[in-house]
């Protein structure tokens, strides 16, 4: 008996460091600021994105106050925008080099690769004691500039805040 819980033990030890070679700085959730649920009255929402080893999830809580107080449910990212391909969500994510960004700020390169195997390369920075983080501009977006279609620009009107 002692053997098979010594074996346990050290089994889930190995276990935990295993998944400790995995974690990156982005490690857990992320929440986006509070902002209106399309033309509904006094209804908001929150993005939250989750970064568990290199994976990736995300899900949209939805509040039936201006506050973002009363949580009315939480929903997949792929099932609040109808037009999203679920192939897309939940996804893996890839960290790079450090790069300078269009302004000078030292940024880092990441790629999120969707279940379908499309990768979107964008870079983020984190902020205010790696408690803010903030994603690159779109490249759609004509004030960016895209370098190999990764964003160069941090958009700092978009923050994230770990939560």
């Amino acid at each position: 008996m002692r053997r098979i819980l010594y074996l346990l033990m050290t089994l889930s030890v190995f276990s935990c460091d295993s998944d400790s070679n995995e974690l990156t700085e982005l490690e857990g959730s992320w929440a986006t600021q509070c902002s209106p649920f399309g033309n509904i009255p006094n209804a908001t929402v929150k993005f939250i994105y989750t970064f568990h080893g290199s994976n990736l999830s995300a899900y949209v809580d939805v509040y039936d106050d201006s506050t973002c107080s009363h949580l009315s449910y939480t929903t997949p990212l792929s099932e609040y925008y109808f037009i999203v391909d679920s192939s897309e969500v939940p996804a893996s994510f890839s960290i790079g080099d450090v790069v300078s960004s269009i302004n000078g700020v030292m940024v880092r390169e990441i790629d999120i690769t969707s279940v379908g195997n499309e990768v979107f390369p964008n870079i983020y920075l984190l902020q205010d004691n790696s408690n803010t983080l903030y994603n690159g501009l779109s490249c759609d977006n004509v004030e960016s500039s895209c370098v190999t279609n990764r964003p160069n620009e941090i958009n700092y009107n978009q923050p994230l805040i770990r939560i």
